[in-house]
């Protein structure tokens, strides 16, 4: 393999990574109760990133 071959791996490793420990923290259910409670929804089921991202904005 060459540096860049080991590079992007290593890359794609460690995104891969941080996504799935966002996923779990994002989706977990206390973290969910924050979110809902912060957006005022605490109706809703799942708080998504998107939908949090365009309450931000």
């Amino acid at each position: 393999m060459t540096t860049v071959e080991i590079l992007l791996c290593t890359f794609l490793g460690i995104s891969l990574t941080v996504n799935y420990g966002f996923g779990i923290g994002w989706y977990g259910s206390s973290s969910q109760a924050w979110l809902r409670h912060q957006m005022g929804i605490d109706g809703a089921d799942i708080v998504h990133p998107w939908a949090y991202f365009s309450y931000v904005r």
